[in-house]
């Protein structure tokens, strides 16, 4: 991996995206403010994430095909965030413009929240599905990280396939890959940074000597 383009904060913005949507979900139900915030920001992230992934392969790329795959992945996973993001529209609106439950607007509404929910299934498994080939492709990531990638991806498009359902199982799949691929990216970040730390004091050492 391109040591050069590596960043904790960066890395870590998919660990906080995954503890954030879980604390915002977990509880089921309609969202209250400071959990509808929780997850606005979780999303939020969730683009920076994508967005710092493609970048990483980007710089691995070896050929035309891996620049493309890596590409695909940041602008797919921006756009599933984005869609999933503005997904919560509908249901502020529902919150706080106090329409009656069960009147045609509220169903109106919600019908709207879970299409666009479903719509940002598919932009996301894209996102999963081309990280993982491109992965595979330039070994940017460990082989556990890609396997991961490409089984949250199929989860998703499953998962979005079924538009009569309000579950969507394949988010916590998601998030899980998440985590993972974040823990593993903050901790590769930190151990570049200790030897790089390490090198220069060797340097230094050398040209004193």
């Amino acid at each position: 991996m391109n040591t050069q383009v590596r960043s904790t904060p960066a890395a870590a913005t998919g660990a906080v995206f995954a503890v954030l949507l879980t604390l915002a979900n977990g509880q089921g139900g309609v969202l209250s403010d400071p959990r509808d915030v929780a997850a606005s920001l979780a999303l939020t992230l969730l683009i920076a994430f994508t967005v710092y992934l493609g970048l990483l392969l980007r710089a691995d790329a070896r050929t035309g095909t891996d620049a493309w795959l890596a590409s695909t992945a940041a602008i797919a996973g921006a756009v599933g965030a984005t869609l999933k993001l503005a997904s919560g529209a509908p249901e502020l609106t529902l919150a706080h413009a106090r329409i009656p439950t069960g009147s045609q607007a509220a169903d109106a509404l919600t019908g709207i929240a879970a299409a666009t929910t479903l719509l940002a299934l598919f932009p996301l498994a894209l996102f999963c599905l081309a990280a993982g080939v491109s992965g595979l492709r330039t070994r940017t990531f460990p082989l556990w990280v890609n396997i991961g990638a490409l089984v949250a991806g199929l989860s998703l498009a499953v998962n979005g396939s079924f538009r009569g359902t309000e579950n969507v199982p394949a988010l916590l799949v998601f998030a899980l890959w998440c985590l993972a691929a974040s823990i593993h990216l903050i901790r590769a970040s930190r151990r570049d940074r200790t030897t790089g730390t390490t090198d220069r004091t060797a340097t230094t050492s050398d040209a004193h000597a």
